[in-house]
């Protein structure tokens, strides 16, 4: 499924991990969403879910959304926007 990230805009986003990946701290989460191009980037939550909140730095982009992430929510001054929820639909 595609998903739309815009530049300089925050998200939250429910990750949950499996098998091996359960073993990654939250920093190591963290590095990984500063990779891809996020920036101000926050983890919690331990095991196989984690919540990360993070902004988008880069150009807008569309792409497919990895499959460990659930639920991503567009994070503003007005409140919560919801643009995806249970991608196993």
């Amino acid at each position: 499924m595609e998903y739309t990230l815009e530049q300089g805009k925050r998200y939250k986003a429910i990750i949950e991990l499996t098998g091996f990946e359960t073993w990654a701290t939250n920093e190591m989460v963290a590095q990984k969403l500063y990779d891809y191009g996020f920036s101000e980037v926050k983890v919690s939550g331990d095991y196989d879910t984690r919540v990360a909140e993070a902004t988008w730095s880069k150009r807008d982009m569309t792409g497919e959304m990895p499959e460990q992430i659930k639920e991503v929510e567009e994070l503003s001054s007005g409140g919560v926007r919801e643009l995806r929820d249970d991608i196993e639909h």
